[in-house]
């Protein structure tokens, strides 16, 4: 009894110091989307409603066994006014990765799960690529940059190309992240559209992100990419586990542990987590080993303390795709760079790694098809001479699973098909 009260007290006591040292709010969904709500009022009611459809996708569907995986295609708008701020597709094609590897549990540091959580971790079963074909069919790397000369961009019209931002490409068929100077102190990382108050923010659904903790960087706290995945889980509608009814200051009272995340397999908590605590992290509300998740990816601890998603978080992503403007990913070709139906055809598709290919062309050429993975690069071709239509067996068996594109160099045009390997 002496020890759980000790670690207790302890929890608490890190808390609040690592709160005080760093004073970052970290992310500021919550305050943007309630000025949000509040100059469009008529929308509030639609927002709940949507957030009851959600409630009622969960409670039907609980039990169901989620078969698919979704594919989103992500337009990165990179707004600059300093050299600095303008960050190399690296630096992009990483976050990327990480996105992938955090909302697949691929991520390294998955093992730092403690124990009594790891049967509730989840593979979210989503996956992320650059668009490789923009709103119009053109080919593009899925990055657009934007000079402009307003300062803090972030915290003014990033949406709008008329004030210095960059216009949203088609949010029901991409995820735009704007990244930019949010504020000079870099208190806020990031923001996101909640997926309960899309269908109405055609101008500005998405994320928003600081250049400064944009994928792999420097920062001493926030430079693991980390900011990103708490940030698209905003955009999936997942809420901080808290239930936002404290003032983040890092201290625990009796009062805080009336809000919810709405999450069932996510304790309650009285206040966000910063710093790296040390497990068990006890509190008023959760105050019995194991404590509280603050290793969960909605909290606001160091991203080194951040390695999962839970079960129940997984399914509210999913009844927000299935409620709302988000299920129209599904009919994204954002990924593909050519679309095109009869010329490139793959079949079985989803397939365990073998599969065939079937070319029908017009004319007689030599081609060179390239496997490539969701980051564009290739990772195996060959060369078929003299066709015009035939099929071919492929085997990719031993590939991780996930989603893969078969591209045939075809002139003068370039066939693009993505196939998913289970």
């Amino acid at each position: 009894m002496k020890l759980k009260y000790f670690l207790f007290f302890l929890s608490i006591l890190f808390c609040t110091l690592s709160a005080s040292s760093q004073q970052t709010n970290k992310c500021a969904t919550v305050t943007k989307n309630e000025i949000y709500l509040a100059k469009h009022s008529s929308e509030r009611q639609s927002s709940e409603n949507i957030e009851r459809k959600i409630n009622d996708w969960i409670s039907e569907n609980r039990n169901a066994q989620l078969s698919t995986t979704l594919l989103v295609p992500v337009v990165v708008h990179v707004i600059y006014k300093t050299p600095q701020q303008n960050i190399p597709e690296s630096q992009i094609k990483k976050q990327i990765e990480i996105l992938n590897a955090d909302y697949s549990r691929k991520n390294a540091d998955s093992t730092q799960t403690p124990t009594p959580f790891k049967s509730l971790a989840a593979d979210i079963g989503i996956q992320f690529c650059l668009a490789g074909t923009d709103p119009l069919g053109n080919l593009t790397n899925g990055i657009t940059r934007t000079l402009t000369t307003v300062d803090e961009i972030g915290n003014n019209e990033y949406y709008n190309s008329s004030n210095g931002g960059e216009n949203i490409w088609n949010h029901n068929h991409y995820l735009n992240i704007w990244v930019c100077e949010i504020d000079a102190t870099l208190n806020t990382l990031g923001f996101a559209t909640l997926a309960s108050t899309a269908a109405n923010a055609k101008t500005n659904d998405g994320v928003v992100i600081d250049y400064r903790v944009f994928g792999t960087s420097t920062n001493t706290h926030y430079n693991l990419g980390r900011t990103a995945t708490h940030e698209v889980g905003h955009w999936f509608d997942l809420k901080h586990p808290w239930g936002d009814d404290s003032n983040l200051d890092g201290n625990c009272d009796l009062g805080e542990c009336s809000g919810d995340d709405g999450i069932v397999d996510t304790p309650q908590q009285c206040d966000c987590h910063y710093g790296v605590p040390i497990f068990p992290s006890l509190d008023f509300c959760t105050n019995n080993f194991p404590g509280t998740m603050f290793m969960d990816y909605m909290d606001y601890t160091d991203d080194e303390a951040m390695n999962m998603f839970t079960l129940e978080q997984k399914t509210h992503m999913w009844a927000a795709i299935m409620s709302t403007v988000r299920d129209s990913l599904f009919n994204s070709h954002g990924c593909e760079q050519i679309i095109t139906e009869n010329k490139l055809l793959i079949y079985p598709n989803p397939s365990n790694g073998e599969f065939s290919l079937q070319i029908n062309l017009v004319e007689t050429q030599n081609l060179t098809i390239k496997i490539k993975n969701y980051l564009g690069q290739s990772i195996k071709e060959f060369d078929i001479a003299n066709v015009m239509s035939n099929t071919y067996p492929v085997n990719l068996t031993g590939l991780a699973r996930g989603f893969y594109f078969i591209e045939a160099n075809c002139q003068p045009k370039r066939l693009v098909k993505k196939i998913f390997i289970y």
